[in-house]
């Protein structure tokens, strides 16, 4: 009901069935809201404190009950006054920022570790950019197990062995969670899941040692998808820009 007089010309009325207008002026106590007949309030909205307690009353009491309320205070602009304002804040802006890069990249991007070593990713504000931790060091499948804890510590509170990391071959390696990880993950909303698996699949590209990531539940990645709402699998690919290799085992061993 607000919301449509505020579409109304500087007066404007409607009414409710007949209480009296004097008393419910008193009862409301407000410079903005006076009785300009036996049945009619006039309500000044351009009172901030006018508007709260005629909202309050229209939902809380039935003070305002038959009542017929005619609305005051409200601007009306010309036409010429509108488009000017639409002009003034088009001028605001400046044309060259149509053409720069959005400030969060949609994919990763940037150099990759050479090391083995995993950043992780938390997310990206659009003013000031991407946030990331120091490297992760250590082994591809050891980093990248400390990275995708510390991206999943934003989301969901879990226990050190609910995050277990497999190298397969040299450049591969699976992550899998728990159950019970995964069933926490299950209760996120959308937004927060779609983020999440954002966050990751960015997590896991910085170290440019491994060219495969499968993301899954106790082994299982279409139980992973559907953890975060989707409905098929599969693993995440980059191109390798280092050498790798599993360590050998010594003679004898």
């Amino acid at each position: 009901m607000i919301a449509a007089l505020c579409l109304s010309a500087t007066a404007a009325t409607w009414s409710q069935a007949a209480s009296d207008a004097a008393g419910a002026a008193r009862r409301l106590d407000d410079p903005g809201i006076t009785a300009i007949g036996p049945t009619t309030l006039a309500v000044d909205f351009s009172s901030p404190l006018a508007v709260t307690l005629l909202e309050s009353s229209l939902t809380g009491t039935d003070v305002l009950d038959g009542l017929t309320i005619h609305a005051t205070g409200l601007p009306v602009l010309t036409a010429s006054e509108r488009r000017g304002g639409d002009a003034a804040a088009g001028a605001t802006v400046d044309p060259s920022d149509l053409d720069r890069s959005p400030t969060c990249p949609p994919e990763p991007a940037g150099p990759r570790a050479t090391d083995g070593s995993t950043a992780a990713y938390l997310g990206c504000d659009p003013v000031s950019g991407p946030r990331w931790t120091q490297p992760f060091p250590g082994s591809p499948s050891g980093s990248i197990g400390a990275a995708v804890g510390a991206v999943i510590d934003q989301y969901i509170a879990r226990e050190p062995h609910d995050i277990v990391t497999f190298e397969h071959s040299p450049g591969h390696i699976e992550v899998s969670l728990s159950t019970a990880l995964g069933e926490h993950l299950a209760e996120l909303g959308p937004d927060d899941a779609s983020t999440l698996l954002t966050d990751l699949r960015f997590t896991v590209s910085s170290n440019g040692s491994i060219d495969r990531v499968d993301l899954t539940i106790d082994g299982d990645c279409l139980a992973f998808a559907h953890a975060v709402g989707g409905d098929m699998c599969g693993p995440l690919t980059f191109p390798t820009t280092a050498p790798t290799a599993l360590p050998t085992r010594e003679a004898g061993r």
